[in-house]
C-alpha cells in the first residue's frame, strides 16, 4: 500500500509539471500575439499621423502655389524644401537627387520636422507642375524608416 501512495505522488508531480509547461507555452504565445498586435496598431497610428502632416503640407502648397507672388514655381527643381505655417518656404542644403538616393537626410531644417517630439520629417520636391510631398519617420522602438508620399499636381 505504501508503494501505491508514492506512485500516485510521482504521477501528480509529473502532471503538475506538464500542466505548468503547457501553461507557460500558452502564456508565452499569448504575449507574443499581443505584442505583435500592439506594434501593428502603433505602426498604423504613426502612418496616420504622417499622412495628416503630409496632407497638411499639400494644403499649404495649394494655398501658396495659387499666389504667384510667393514664387513657388520659381523654386529650382533640384531643391528640397517644406512650407511653413505662415506659407513661407524653408529650403534644405541638399539637392533633390540626394533625397531620392538617401533613406533619410540627417539635416532637416527645424521648421520641416513636425509632430510629437519632431519625429516626422517633411520635404517637398517640385518637378514641373508636380509637387511630391514626403513625410518620413523612424518607427518607435525600431530602426526601420517609414515614408508616406503624396503627389500634388497643379494645372
Amino acid at each position: 500500500m505504501g508503494n501505491r501512495i508514492l506512485e500516485q505522488r510521482g504521477d501528480t508531480i509529473i502532471e503538475v509539471l506538464l500542466a505548468m509547461s503547457v501553461l507557460g507555452m500558452v502564456l508565452g504565445t499569448s504575449f507574443g500575439i499581443v505584442n505583435r498586435s500592439l506594434a501593428t496598431g502603433r505602426d498604423a497610428q504613426e502612418r496616420s499621423e504622417a499622412t495628416k502632416l503630409a496632407e497638411s503640407q499639400v494644403e499649404k502648397l495649394k494655398t501658396a502655389s495659387s499666389d504667384p507672388a510667393r514664387g513657388y514655381f520659381a523654386v529650382d527643381q533640384s531643391r528640397i524644401y517644406c512650407v511653413t505655417d505662415s506659407l513661407g518656404r524653408v529650403e534644405f542644403t541638399q539637392t533633390a537627387d540626394r533625397i531620392k538616393q538617401d533613406a533619410d537626410i540627417a539635416t532637416y531644417p527645424d521648421e520641416c520636422m513636425q509632430g510629437p517630439a519632431n519625429r516626422y520629417k517633411i520635404s517637398v520636391v517640385r518637378t514641373g507642375n508636380v509637387f511630391t510631398v514626403r513625410a518620413r519617420w523612424t518607427l518607435i522602438g525600431r530602426t526601420q524608416l517609414n515614408e508616406v508620399k503624396l503627389v500634388y499636381r497643379t494645372y
